[in-house]
């Protein structure tokens, strides 16, 4: 692919020799039209060795919940538990009828924040509260859960550690 530094500033609106929100040199992407909408691409290489110098990254964590009394303290609990510390949990009660509002506000952590829908919204109302509620979070990852799930103690600090060696990679499940 041909890539090569932009001279110019771009749609993004930056110019060569600028840097990203890590601190990275950017290049931006030379491949056609694409290029007039300012898409660009990290020099891999340099994010690795800069982000081991950076802070601990965050990770954000959505869930949305309706009628899952009988699993949702076994979720909560896996995220709470986990041995990756630096998170961010949105969590949206869609107006269940069950226990599920009671068992979620019962967690006293400040990294949780809870939202309870008097009525269900079949999931409108509890997506747009966790998207609106994420744009305001520095977060340098998002991950999801199912209220119905459970996930293992080390599955953020793996998957961090994943992704922070391959900044290629876009996603890890």
């Amino acid at each position: 692919r041909g890539e090569e530094r932009c001279s110019r500033p771009c749609a993004c609106g930056r110019e060569s020799g600028e840097t990203d929100r890590l601190g990275v040199p950017v290049r931006h992407a030379a491949f056609g039209r694409k290029d007039m909408y300012g898409v660009r691409e990290t020099l891999y290489a340099e994010r690795r060795n800069a982000g081991r110098s950076m802070r601990e990254p965050k990770v954000l964590i959505y869930m949305s919940c309706y009628n899952h009394e009988k699993y949702v303290r076994e979720a909560m609990d896996s995220i709470v538990g986990q041995t990756y510390r630096n998170w961010e949990l949105f969590v949206a009660n869609d107006g269940s009828t069950d226990r599920t509002g009671e068992i979620l506000a019962s967690y006293q952590d400040d990294r949780i924040h809870f939202y309870n829908f008097e009525e269900n919204t079949k999931f409108v109302g509890a997506s747009n509260f966790l998207q609106d509620s994420m744009r305001d979070v520095d977060a340098d990852y998002i991950a999801t859960m199912s209220s119905d799930d459970k996930w293992k103690p080390e599955k953020l600090e793996r998957q961090i550690e994943i992704l922070n060696k391959h900044p290629e990679y876009r996603a890890c499940f």
